[in-house]
C-alpha cells in the first residue's frame, strides 16, 4: 500500500493530479510532479531539494515545497517525516490539513488504524473547513471500521457526505461504505 501511495504522483495523469485538492498546485511544484510522472523522479527530488535549500522555512512557499517533497519521496519513512514536518512546523499553512490526510493514509496502509483514526480526528478538529475533509472522513471511516468502531465510522461518513461536493467517485465510495451503517447515520443527522 505504501509503495502505491508513494507513486501516486508518478502514476496519476497530470489532469487528475491538478484536480486533487491534496496535490501541490503552484506551477513550479506541479512542474516537479510532472518530472516525476515523466519517469524522472530523481530529477524531481533533486529539484525540490534545491528549492528547499534555497528558501527559508518562513517563506510562504516552504510548506508546499515540503509537501511536494513528501509526495515524491523515495520511501515511506521519508514521506512520513516530511508530511509530519508540514503538519507540525506549519500548522497554519494551507498544506497542514493535507499532510494530516496523507499521514492518515500512510498509517492505514501500514495497518496502524489507531494512528489513522487519531490523525483524522485531529484534522476534523483543527481544520473543520478543510477541502480534504470528505477524503479524510472516508479514510477515517475505513480505519474505524477496521477497529470495529462502527459508530465513529458512520459519523465520519455522514459528515464527509455533507462535504463531498462534486467528486462523484469519492461520493460513491462513501455511499458504498455507508451500507455498513444503520439508518440513523444519514448526512442530515450530522451538523
Amino acid at each position: 500500500m505504501i509503495s502505491r501511495f508513494l507513486s501516486l504522483a508518478v502514476l496519476l495523469p497530470a489532469a487528475l493530479v491538478a484536480q486533487d485538492p491534496a496535490m501541490p498546485s503552484s506551477p513550479r511544484f506541479v512542474a516537479i510532479l510532472q518530472l516525476a510522472q515523466d519517469g524522472r523522479a530523481d530529477s524531481a527530488r533533486a529539484t525540490i531539494g534545491g528549492i528547499l535549500t534555497a528558501i527559508a522555512p518562513s517563506d510562504a512557499d516552504y510548506p508546499e515545497a515540503l509537501y511536494t517533497a513528501a509526495t515524491i519521496a523515495s520511501s515511506g519513512e521519508e514521506a512520513r517525516l516530511l508530511f509530519s514536518r508540514v503538519a507540525v512546523e506549519h500548522p497554519q499553512s494551507a498544506w497542514a490539513d493535507k499532510a494530516l490526510l496523507r499521514l492518515a493514509q500512510l498509517d492505514f496502509g501500514t495497518g496502524d488504524t489507531e494512528g489513522a483514526v487519531n490523525r483524522v480526528r485531529r484534522l476534523m478538529a483543527d481544520y473543520p473547513q478543510s477541502n480534504v475533509l470528505a477524503s479524510a472522513a472516508l479514510w477515517g471511516a475505513r480505519a474505524a471500521f477496521e477497529r470495529k468502531d462502527d459508530a465513529q465510522a458512520c459519523e465520519w461518513l455522514a459528515r464527509g457526505l455533507t462535504r463531498v461536493e462534486n467528486n462523484v467517485e469519492l461520493r460513491n465510495q462513501m455511499e458504498i461504505a455507508r451500507h455498513r451503517c444503520s439508518g440513523d447515520a444519514s448526512p442530515e443527522a450530522v451538523s
